[in-house]
């Protein structure tokens, strides 16, 4: 057990010797870093086969993939309290819809090159009755499963009986003065 705890300590004092060792970035790089990293972009796709560590199926996360992603340069995607770091082309990471930050960097220097807020769409993950989430089925947001997206009808029914309910008062209202005029005449002609 001694082992495997020093064994871990001396890989964390290695990683973090690594981290102190890295350099900021001169301006020369961080303009050619610019200029590599003008083109670079990112994908977002329906991950529809995620499973989470414990290997049970996740329903509405993206899959992020870097695009056009220069040798030398990483991507690093932070979503919350974690962060993931592209490295090529190929690479990718699981995200879930929200606000998130990417930033490139170069291997060379530790200072961001590129820096910029993302916003990944959430899946509509319940329709219920609304027929229309089928045709239309992500939008920008920060909420899911709210009753804003979901079922249109209940807000239609409160409507219809808000209206019907007012020109009920109306018409009460409307046959309360037509009442208080006839009895203000007759009350005149009694006179």
């Amino acid at each position: 057990m001694k082992k495997i705890i020093f064994a871990l300590m001396f890989f964390g004092l290695s990683i973090s010797n690594v981290n102190a060792a890295s350099k900021s970035c001169t301006p020369d790089q961080l303009s050619s870093g610019q200029e590599a990293l003008a083109t670079a972009s990112y994908e977002l796709t329906y991950a529809s086969d995620y499973a989470n560590r414990v290997g049970n199926f996740e329903e509405g996360y993206m899959r992020l993939s870097a695009k056009n992603l220069p040798s030398g340069y990483v991507m690093l995607v932070y979503t919350g309290n974690e962060y993931f770091e592209l490295q090529d082309n190929t690479t990718f990471a699981e995200v879930r819809g929200g606000v998130h930050k990417i930033e490139y960097y170069s291997t060379a220097c530790d200072t961001p090159i590129r820096t910029f807020e993302m916003k990944v769409p959430h899946y509509k993950l319940f329709c219920d009755v609304d027929k229309s989430c089928e045709k239309n089925v992500w939008f920008d947001g920060t909420y899911e499963n709210s009753a804003s997206n979901q079922n249109r009808r209940p807000r239609e029914i409160v409507s219809l009986r808000l209206i019907i309910i007012l020109i009920t008062l109306i018409l009460i209202i409307v046959l309360f003065v037509v009442i208080t005029i006839r009895r203000r005449k007759k009350s005149e002609i009694q006179f």
